[in-house]
């Protein structure tokens, strides 16, 4: 008779429910003809009216459609991104019916909810049902969906290790090698790459599986250990486009070629670094230059056969495709690269491995210095910020106004046209109209715009309405640039910039430095000459006290106490970005260094 109840029972389990011994759930024609209209709705994208029939449907009494509508309301919720509903449609489908056949995707619908959450607790039962899934279900589809949502979070969207660290323990064990890469991915994207062998012997020891991604890594440290721990020489490649095969340029006709300008005073500046550093050090010293040019296939294999020499650091910027091998180059093999002129944050963006530094500060971190200059030495409360919508424009205002806004100042940012013959000049005049009395409220004006003539329009205008009384004009390093703006409408608002050059940052070194160029070149220094020596020096000073055996260059880098240049400060604060942002101020005929 048991028997007979039981084949009974898995019977009418199939057909869709069974409850008991002998109760078998009722059809109810009103409940299917709601779920096919939500089935209809959900087809057309109607996620708001298909949740609400199926939940309408769900709350009939018990019938043969009850938990398709529960399932099907909650997804509907789930499409329409209302997590609240739809968590509580999937979590009462789970707890209170068990054997229905849509529980494997209630489950993993539920568990997708839960990786949004901030307790770990969820997170981590989330992570186990998904893994389940992965292992267990009976459905193709549904199994590959929940290893993928797994592995999506475990590498990407998650960001911290510790969570990691935590879960590894309680991962499934046919997944922990899974969880122990997603925490080495992360160690490297974080330029952690050291911890990596101490983690993978610590996981084979304790029997786990051997990953071939983790093994690449922990080979390709040991193979460049053995070629390049030498404690007691400095390597750097000097990677520049000089364009030394152009005829232009080997010729030396009347002037060099633009093209070839920075590249070349750069490395005349390094190299007097060299040889002024090299007196005194405690390290031999070796550097190799690369014409970085347009030639890209060469210049990769110029570097592909120095390998066994690897150098401790590439010093190259990022202008061109071919530059780019060079990047590429460092990244393989692990190198960092000091990044000499281009400050664009998105190198540091597209770098997930913690390699690239950019001697100069980003725009990100200008807007941030100044937003904080403002608020805490200059007092301003209530700032107008002008953006002409470009990129790096936006980046400036973005990292300002959540700086200044961060020590309670209160931000107003005016949108322009990128063009000022096509709109911004009628935008800036506009908004003087439109704002006549707002300016007795106003203490500050930050406009880190780099068209001069929409700068300057902004500029006077304030004076007619302000009269330069009480408003500080805050800008970039454009502003030393801007040669039809007088110097008195500068000094009327105490003009203030950030910039990464300023001769009166190290004064008495930049005298010497400059008597002994003009003596070896009979001409006064170039930017690019003062840049390439001060960056040398530095990473000269860094190298000679760093030791490879005891902590990566890159974490040394970020960690290491600021250093007095000529033309700036370096010190990077944990940052993959020069966080020293000189702020200066045209003053008495002068630009002075006022921070």
């Amino acid at each position: 008779m048991n028997q007979i109840l039981t084949l009974i029972c898995v019977a009418a389990l199939l057909a869709p429910a069974c409850t008991g011994t002998k109760m078998i759930l009722q059809k109810d024609p009103l409940a299917t003809e709601m779920v096919e209209q939500g089935k209809d709705l959900l087809r057309t994208k109607d996620y708001g009216k298909a949740a609400t029939v199926f939940q309408d449907a769900s709350n009939r009494p018990n019938n043969q459609q009850t938990t398709t509508a529960l399932y099907f309301s909650g997804l509907s919720y789930f499409y329409k991104g209302e997590s609240f509903p739809a968590e509580q449609a999937f979590k009462k489908l789970i707890r209170e019916y068990p054997k229905s056949r849509y529980l494997p995707e209630a489950q993993y619908h539920h568990s997708i909810l839960l990786l949004k959450k901030y307790d770990d607790r969820l997170k981590t039962q989330a992570l186990n049902t998904l893994l389940t899934l992965a292992e267990n279900a009976k459905d193709t589809g549904l199994k590959e969906n929940a290893l993928k949502a797994a592995q999506e979070f475990l590498f990407y969207t998650n960001k911290k290790i510790s969570f990691l660290q935590g879960y590894l323990a309680q991962a499934p064990p046919s997944y922990k090698t899974t969880v122990l890469e997603a925490w080495v991915h992360h160690l490297v994207s974080s330029g952690k790459k050291g911890e990596v062998a101490g983690l993978y012997e610590q996981h084979l020891a304790a029997g786990g599986e051997a990953s071939e991604y983790i093994a690449s890594i922990t080979e390709e440290q040991q193979a460049q250990a053995a070629a390049i721990l030498d404690p007691d020489i400095i390597k750097i490649a000097l990677v520049l486009p000089t364009y030394l095969d152009d005829y232009i340029t080997y010729y030396g006709l009347d002037a060099i070629p633009p093209k070839s300008q920075d590249g070349l005073e750069f490395y005349e500046g390094f190299k007097q670094a060299v040889d002024d550093y090299s007196l005194n050090s405690n390290k031999k010293i070796f550097v190799e230059y690369y014409d970085s040019r347009r030639d890209t296939a060469r210049l990769r294999s110029q570097l592909d056969g120095r390998i066994a020499a690897r150098p401790d650091i590439v010093v190259g910027d990022v202008f061109t495709d071919a530059s780019l091998a060079v990047s590429d180059w460092a990244r393989k093999h692990q190198v960092p690269q000091m990044v000499p002129f281009s400050a664009n944050p998105i190198l540091m963006e597209t770098d997930t491995t913690g390699l690239v530094f950019l001697a100069r500060p980003s725009a990100s971190t200008h807007g941030s210095r100044m937003g904080e200059y403002a608020s805490t030495t200059l007092g301003l409360t209530n700032v107008v910020v002008w953006s002409d919508q470009r990129r790096i424009t936006e980046t400036l205002v973005s990292n300002f106004k959540t700086a200044f806004e961060a020590l309670l100042g209160t931000v107003k940012v005016v949108y322009i046209d990128s063009v000022y013959e096509d709109r911004a000049q009628d935008d800036i005049i506009d908004y003087f109209k439109d704002h006549v009395t707002d300016w007795d409220s106003i203490d500050g004006v930050y406009i880190p715009i780099s068209n001069e003539e929409s700068a300057g329009l902004i500029l006077s205008n304030l004076a007619i309405e302000t009269k330069g009384e009480g408003i500080r004009a805050l800008g970039t390093s454009a502003w030393e640039s801007f040669k039809l703006i007088s110097q008195y409408e500068k000094e009327k608002f105490g003009l203030t910039f950030t910039s990464a050059y300023d001769e009166t940052n190290d004064p008495s070194a930049f005298r010497q430095y400059y008597s002994r160029f003009v003596k070896d070149y009979r001409l006064p220094p170039s930017r690019a000459n003062v840049q390439g020596y001060g960056l040398g020096k530095y990473l000269l000073h860094l190298l000679d006290n760093y030791d490879p055996r005891t902590i990566s260059l890159p974490d040394f880098i970020r960690n290491n106490e600021p250093y007095k240049a000529l033309q700036t400060d370096f010190h990077f604060q944990q940052a993959q970005d020069n966080q020293a942002v000189n702020i200066l101020e045209f003053s008495n005929g002068e630009i002075v260094k006022v921070k």
